[in-house]
């Protein structure tokens, strides 16, 4: 007992920033926090916390099992459904600034942890949707996490990594079906590093060995009490008809793309007012390192294709297919948002490494921390 305490002592310790930081996120939202519903979607989601039936869209389809399921271990302790979504939208925050620190800590250093998950604290959608009643802020908990168990299993493909990379992906389809589409390609990651034919196989062998099980262990339980196998595939096909497959390039030509387009535009607008900032931040730190920067930045592509990887999938459906409808802050982009900011950290935290003196590093940290102030 008292080494566990002692490990556990340890484990504070090593990772006291990044509990610091998911802190300060946590509570910030709970005080901003949301205290009615904010959107149609939102309250069939805080019905099924009650009554959970599908086909009624208690949740609407796909059903959300596992987000579900937390919702209601929330409502337990707050005994009111919407305010048990909103506080899960807080929690889920406080895991993805976590994860994001962590995550980043492994790209390119504490600094580059810290820096990233400071910036999606201090996102303008990250604290719309990890303050209100919705289900996005658990797509960047679920994208960080799954992330995480991708780069770590690329690094070293080993059993338990692969193993634990299968469970993340299950889990985080189980919370949002979309990460299935979104996300798998990331988990694929490790497949795609160095190895001949065999050993890829056997990543992938390892990797369905806990995916398949843990996902079979919510999916049993969702059609048991979800309405049945039949009502909810038909529920889920009448969803997918008349909402997200009914204007798409394949069915009413290009313009869908002009027009997803500037939904997207729209959903950004907050994050690219901000972002312009940042990726200045980002050149100037690109100047002060000068040539070391660009042979960093050479170095480093295994990195940025990981991040590419991560956020293709959802923009080419959003550009090509469905975006949602843009009447708030839209959470869709919630996904790719813990990329972006690792995108940003990371690149600038190396940088700034790089450059050739102390005091070039000085000059580029205050210019970074007044432009992210901004």
């Amino acid at each position: 007992a008292l080494a566990g305490v002692a490990g556990w002592r340890a484990w504070l310790r090593h990772n006291a920033v990044g509990l610091a930081l998911a802190t300060v996120a946590v509570l910030w939202r709970a005080v901003v926090r949301s205290r009615s519903l904010v959107s149609f979607d939102a309250g069939l989601h805080a019905n099924g916390l009650r009554s959970y039936d599908i086909p009624s869209g208690q949740p609407h389809p796909p059903g959300y099992p596992l987000s579900v399921l937390a919702g209601r271990i929330v409502d337990v302790v707050v005994q009111d459904p919407i305010m048990a979504m909103v506080w899960l939208s807080i929690l889920w925050t406080g895991l993805t600034v976590f994860l994001l620190w962590r995550l980043g800590g492994r790209l390119g250093g504490r600094g580059a942890g810290t820096a990233a998950a400071a910036l999606f604290i201090l996102s303008p959608l990250a604290l719309y949707n990890g303050a209100t009643g919705l289900t996005y802020a658990a797509d960047a908990a679920m994208a960080t996490a799954i992330a995480s168990a991708a780069w770590a299993a690329g690094a070293r493909p080993d059993r338990r990594r692969l193993l634990v990379l299968g469970a993340a992906l299950a889990i985080g389809v189980g919370v949002r079906p979309s990460a299935l589409l979104f996300l798998a390609p990331l988990a694929a990651w490790p497949l795609l590093r160095p190895g001949d034919l065999r050993q890829r196989a056997s990543r992938l062998g390892w990797i369905a060995t806990a995916a398949v099980p843990v996902a079979v262990a919510w999916l049993v339980p969702m059609v048991a009490f979800g309405g049945g196998l039949r009502a909810i595939l038909a529920a889920d096909r009448a969803q997918s008809r008349t909402v997200v497959l009914r204007d798409t390039v394949f069915t009413d030509g290009w313009d869908v793309v002009g027009d997803n387009v500037r939904h997207l535009a729209q959903h950004a607008t907050a994050e690219l007012t901000a972002g312009l900032w940042l990726l200045g931040a980002v050149l100037v730190a690109l100047g002060l390192a000068g040539r070391g920067g660009l042979r960093l930045l050479n170095a480093n592509a295994a990195k940025a294709g990981f991040l590419a990887l991560w956020m293709a999938p959802a923009l080419l459906f959003y550009t090509f297919i469905y975006v949602g409808w843009p009447v708030y802050p839209s959470g869709y982009l919630m996904v790719v948002l813990p990329a972006v900011a690792l995108g940003i950290a990371a690149p600038a935290a190396a940088l700034l490494r790089a450059a050739p003196d102390s005091r070039r590093r000085r000059i580029g940290v205050a210019t970074c921390l007044a432009l992210l102030i901004v």
